[in-house]
């Protein structure tokens, strides 16, 4: 948990920004033990939206493009 935290571990930082974004109530969630893990995909969807609209996960957006529907189910696939 302390590593999550803090970010201690290679790359973690970024993971849990996202978590954030998609929950911005996971860590107190994680902490109470409600969930074990964050439901982010790791499309990286909010961190490109970040630069040109409000930072917001690909699931939280109304009437999403299907050309960038279809990119993000791509670029998720690939952390399964």
């Amino acid at each position: 948990m302390t590593a999550l935290v803090t970010g201690a571990s290679s790359g973690m930082g970024l993971e849990f920004a996202r978590a954030l974004v998609r929950d911005t109530d996971f860590v107190n969630k994680l902490k109470s033990g409600e969930i074990t893990r964050s439901e982010c995909g790791h499309s990286n969807y909010c961190i490109g939206r970040m630069y040109t609209l409000e930072m917001k996960c690909n699931r939280c957006v109304a009437h999403l493009p299907e050309s960038l529907r279809k990119e993000v189910e791509k670029a998720e696939r690939q952390w399964k």
